[in-house]
């Protein structure tokens, strides 16, 4: 993040937390959009505000029935002299303890709605590229917003940070592909150097390939190839296998190649069935 004592990196830090202020707006408890911003409001150094997200955050976490999560942000939020913090932890230790859902492998539709849970994984990968020094925090702000506009645009585009980054042709593209493959320990596939088969299309629906940027590739006896266009998201993985029912293997994919395979693909299962 830009140094809060630099007037130029101030002055960035705001806009950045202005931009998230404007999502929240349109989507209020939208959870990566809650942590971003008390990110950027403690960067620019305010604590009013970062305090006043942090406690919206708090609040969601709860409502989500993320234990793990919401004990971390409560350890932060006693840190806090703050009378609205005193209440909220006052409140919180008297609030009649909900059901609280562990993160797992489940599918993400066991745990949140598909579209939420794809947008937070992009949002939680933008952020990462963010701290890596892939993004600036202009870049990393227009990411988030082209993202959450997509998302609640419903038009059934893809979401994924590198459908934004190949659309804007961002000039560390490769080297951030490069990045994510040796993260995330996944290898990087041309699929345009496969024939994709009709079959393939009868593993995941098209909507799913399209909202969750999965694809299935290619078959290997029972066991499947899939292009991922976040191969970090370890739920989507998790989901994609249950999905299928088989043993999957997965690789990352340029977002434009994703696009032509997908569209192969479902052109040629079109023309069989």
């Amino acid at each position: 993040m830009s140094d809060p004592t630099d007037p130029a990196g101030l002055e960035t830090a705001r806009q950045t937390l202005t931009t998230f202020e404007q999502i929240l707006e349109v989507m209020p408890n939208d959870r990566g959009t809650l942590e971003a911003a008390l990110m950027a409001a403690h960067h620019c150094g305010e604590e009013e505000k970062a305090l006043q997200y942090r406690l919206r955050l708090a609040n969601q976490l709860a409502a989500e029935g993320l234990r793990e999560e919401l004990e971390e942000l409560v350890n932060a939020i006693r840190q806090s002299d703050d009378p609205r913090a005193k209440e909220w932890l006052a409140n919180h230790a008297q609030r009649a303890a909900p059901r609280v859902i562990r993160r797992t492998s489940e599918p993400l539709a066991r745990t949140q709605s598909p579209a939420k849970a794809t947008i937070d994984a992009e949002i939680d990968l933008a952020w990462m590229l963010l701290e890596h020094g892939d993004l600036t925090q202009d870049e990393y702000a227009a990411v988030v917003r082209d993202l959450t506009e997509i998302s609640t645009a419903q038009t059934g585009d893809s979401v994924s940070v590198l459908h934004v980054l190949e659309a804007i042709q961002h000039k560390h593209l490769e080297r951030i592909i490069d990045y994510l493959g040796e993260t995330a320990r996944t290898p990087f596939i041309e699929l345009a150097s496969f024939d994709i088969r009709a079959e393939c299309a009868q593993f995941l629906t098209a909507p799913f390939i399209q909202q969750h940027g999965a694809l299935v590739f290619e078959l290997i006896g029972d066991e499947l190839l899939v292009a991922l266009l976040n191969p970090l998201n370890q739920a989507l993985r998790d989901n994609v296998q249950q999905t299928t029912g088989r043993t999957c293997h997965f690789y990352l994919a340029r977002a434009s190649d994703f696009e032509r395979a997908a569209d192969k693909m479902l052109d040629a299962a079109a023309t069989t069935g």
